[in-house]
């Protein structure tokens, strides 16, 4: 996560850690607040708009907890840091290819200045990355442990193109797995990692034919829209074929246009995606993933999350 944002290794979460001491614990600690803050602002009634409750009050204390970590070692986000100052540091990290391709610098370079801005892109990713992505990863996992023929031909596929265990994964060699990028597909269609969301839209979109302007605030029932038999056959089924360019009930997915326009055009959408493709490709090429624990749901309006723990068993492949 912190090279996504800073192309860097932040000290304090390099150390070992002890609970309650390092830095690191009280990190962690904020973004699960913040999480679950979240997730009680956003269900139910929501008297936080009317008087200060304490899921709201836990909310902006995480907030401002990871507002101090990131200005503390991160000189590009301090409020007392000017204009001329950043760019410098950036001059100066292109020049030893420091930081150099970080979205921290992108956003900088691309004329985004405000660092009120700035720092709320940051703490999103950061809240998605803790979130969505570990969830969605145990997800994949889950349905490829009970469809073991589904795992056996994704094991197949990615034998052919990373032979070794030491084989290293790029964004070409993610190109020629198209079985493995319809394994991820499949999984977050059927388990949304954001369910409903209200977004307002950062630009202007055409959705069945039907003109959006920028700014005018929206509301996906993505869960729904993923799940209805009338956009999936055997909706409730994992069928991962379903995705591949062969197949004839490929998904033209409509949902996209709003997730495009819903976050900041520099973070892109198949960012979670590319997460959750080298992690399911690294575990999935060396070991055959089990489970015997019974079925996990999920629950969660804002951010899903599993309804138990994920419980595994690893099988190490000896190829």
């Amino acid at each position: 996560m912190m090279q996504v944002l800073f192309a860097t290794e932040i000290g304090s979460l390099r150390s070992t850690s002890y609970l309650g001491h390092q830095e690191t614990d009280r990190v962690l600690k904020s973004l699960t607040d913040a999480t679950d803050a979240l997730r009680n602002c956003e269900s139910g009634i929501q008297l936080w708009r009317v008087f200060e409750t304490s899921s709201f009050t836990k909310l902006a204390e995480s907030i401002k907890n990871l507002e101090r970590f990131l200005c503390k070692h991160i000189p590009l986000l301090r409020h007392d840091t000017k204009l001329e100052q950043r760019l410098e540091m950036l001059q100066s990290n292109l020049e030893s290819k420091q930081n150099a391709s970080s979205l921290i610098s992108g956003l900088i370079l691309s004329g985004y200045v405000d660092v009120d801005k700035l720092l709320k892109i940051c703490m999103e990713t950061m809240l998605i990355a803790v979130n969505t992505t570990s969830t969605s990863l145990g997800f994949v996992l889950y349905h490829l442990a009970r469809n073991q023929e589904k795992q056996k031909v994704l094991h197949k596929e990615l034998i052919s193109v990373l032979p070794d265990k030491t084989s290293k994964l790029n964004p070409e060699v993610l190109q020629e797995l198209p079985y493995l990028n319809a394994c991820v597909q499949e999984t977050l269609r059927l388990k949304h990692p954001i369910p409903y969301s209200i977004m307002r839209l950062q630009r202007s979109i055409v959705l069945h034919k039907y003109y959006i302007p920028a700014g005018t605030w929206v509301m996906t029932a993505n869960e729904v829209a993923c799940l209805r038999e009338e956009n999936f056959e055997d909706a409730q089924l994992f069928k991962p074929e379903r995705w591949l360019e062969c197949s004839p009930e490929l998904y033209q997915d409509t949902i996209s246009p709003l997730l495009e326009a819903q976050f900041e055009p520099f973070l892109g959408r198949d960012w979670l995606q590319k997460q959750l493709l080298v992690g399911t490709a690294k575990i999935i090429r060396n070991f055959n993933v089990r489970y015997r624990y019974g079925e996990i749901g999920k629950e969660g309006e804002f951010l899903s999350k599993p309804t138990k723990p994920f419980q595994f068993e690893f099988l190490e492949q000896h190829v």
